[in-house]
């Protein structure tokens, strides 16, 4: 999924919720949901600040009303992303392209994934840009055990 239509996507769903969403649906959602939607909220939030003249109020509502963060959190949060331009946005990146080498990997393997061990071979390399991670996750899973 490309960033334009995850981004869309989640336009789409905020717009149909509205802002009295209430806190009982944040704990419906699931870890994985509620770090994705903060990576989508990081990345909304970056380029509106930089390109869109967001206000520090709307800022504020995007991130405590729309992706549950406190105060507090959307405070320093906030703070960070006027310091810096495409930060945020960075999370959200790096979330889809982990995404999409573990939905690669899982395909090659099928039945034979194991996700622990795909973890330990996506850590074993330390941090590297994920470009390289998928040749380099692939050479460590058909090691021997």
């Amino acid at each position: 999924m490309s960033l334009s239509v995850s981004l869309s996507l989640f336009l789409s769903f905020s717009l149909s919720l509205s802002l009295s969403v209430s806190l009982s649906v944040s704990l419906s959602l699931s870890l994985s949901h509620c770090i994705y939607l903060r990576a989508v909220v990081n990345a909304i939030l970056d380029h509106r600040l930089h390109c869109s003249g967001m206000t520090d109020e709307a800022a504020m509502k995007l991130m405590v009303e729309g992706a549950f963060q406190s105060e507090g959190e959307a405070r320093l949060k906030l703070i960070r992303a006027k310091q810096t331009s495409t930060q945020l946005s960075t999370y959200f990146v790096g979330r889809m392209a982990h995404y999409r080498l573990r939905q690669q990997i899982e395909r090659e393997l099928g039945e034979r994934f194991e996700l622990g061990r795909y973890h330990e071979a996506v850590i074993s390399h330390g941090s590297v840009p994920t470009k390289y991670l998928l040749e380099l996750v692939r050479a460590r899973l058909n090691e021997a055990r």
